[in-house]
């Protein structure tokens, strides 16, 4: 169990309808869950009962084109805007892809278990089993064969735990991930649409959930990254990830960390104390750095501007840590130094501009 896992094992239970319908989470998930909007939560179509999203097709930046075909919600990509499936159907009816609109619509398609569905062990699966004394669905059921015929002591417990559901067009689903991940991640989508207008893409967004329950991740700070497959779907990660924090923290919170995000304070980029290794010289750069971000403004065209001048100070003084890392005491005792540490610290600075 990990350090995450043991805290929020001790935590009090809580409840978060609006997120979690009628599942008790700890108090840790419940207060990211309550800076997350219910009304939010209904544009995007997300249910709570399933905890499943079910994105609008039309929706601006979660939507996706879907088939002209009346009654059809596949995905298409493609030109006109017609998929396989009733591609087929229009030749059976002897009809040609002008004539869609007088296309009868298809066989509904079950979106969750029904009344009395016995449904697939498999964790995050909603689909019925595949015979009554079975355990899993068709897919799930092939799916565990091949992987026993790649790992022949397969734990199926944990495999059941993280292997993922059946993707559909239209339906992103959390199922199987962590409460506080859960949370997390729709706290930062949230925060993604409102505040930067930013389209996400479905594809990507099932993705990073089927690798986050496969990892069995307790935070998003703890994903480990994984089969990228191009820049966007790491934008996104990283941009899900900063909104989610970025919408927990305050200057309060932040300056009580080693590592900074500065549009906290209003400014760019981030600010990091780590290279100063001695912790009384960090608590002074700190204690400059929150006194002095506020006095900063940033002007119009010059986004950087404030967040540039501090970290070119942190530089300074982390040059200076360096220095001292080279006495016996690795300059933790402040009492000790005097003017020959400095001495040596100008010197070293000589040589540096020198070379």
């Amino acid at each position: 169990m990990t350090a995450a896992l043991a805290r929020a094992a001790t935590r009090p239970a809580a409840r978060c309808d609006h997120v979690f319908g009628d599942r008790v989470v700890d108090a840790e998930t419940a207060r990211w869950a309550a800076h997350i909007d219910a009304g939010f939560l209904a544009e995007v179509g997300w249910d709570a009962s399933l905890l499943v999203l079910f994105p609008p097709a039309e929706h601006p930046l979660l939507g996706r084109p879907v088939c002209r075909a009346a009654g059809c919600a596949t995905t298409v990509l493609a030109r006109q805007r017609v998929c396989v499936s009733c591609q087929r159907r229009l030749a059976e009816h002897g009809l040609d892809i002008t004539d869609v609109a007088r296309l009868p619509a298809p066989a509904a398609a079950c979106t969750g278990p029904g009344a009395g569905t016995v449904v697939c062990l498999v964790g995050a699966c909603l689909r019925p089993r595949r015979h009554r004394d079975g355990v899993y669905c068709g897919a799930h059921q092939q799916r565990l064969r091949a992987a026993r015929r790649d790992d022949p002591g397969l734990d199926e417990r944990r495999w059941r735990r993280t292997e993922a559901p059946v993707s559909r067009g239209g339906e992103v689903n959390l199922r199987g991930l962590a409460p506080l991940v859960l949370a997390q991640l729709l706290l930062g989508l949230q925060q993604r649409c409102r505040l930067s207008g930013v389209k996400t893409n479905e594809a990507d967004l099932r993705m990073f959930c089927n690798q986050l329950r496969a990892g069995q991740v307790a935070t998003l700070t703890d994903y480990p990254g994984g089969d990228h497959r191009g820049g966007t779907f790491a934008a996104m990660v990283n941009a899900l990830t900063c909104h989610a924090l970025r919408a927990m923290s305050s200057p309060e919170t932040e300056v009580l960390k080693d590592v900074w995000d500065l549009a906290v304070f209003g400014h760019c980029g981030g600010l990091d104390f780590t290279a100063i290794t001695q912790r009384w010289l960090r608590q002074i750069a700190q204690r400059w750095a929150a006194d002095d971000l506020p006095r900063r403004r940033i002007r119009p065209g010059r986004r950087t501007s404030g967040g540039l001048h501090v970290r070119h100070h942190i530089g300074c003084v982390a040059r200076l840590s360096q220095s001292l890392r080279q006495r016996r005491d690795q300059g933790e005792i402040p009492a000790a130094l005097g003017r020959a540490d400095m001495e040596a610290f100008l010197h070293r600075l000589s040589y540096l501009e020198s070379t």
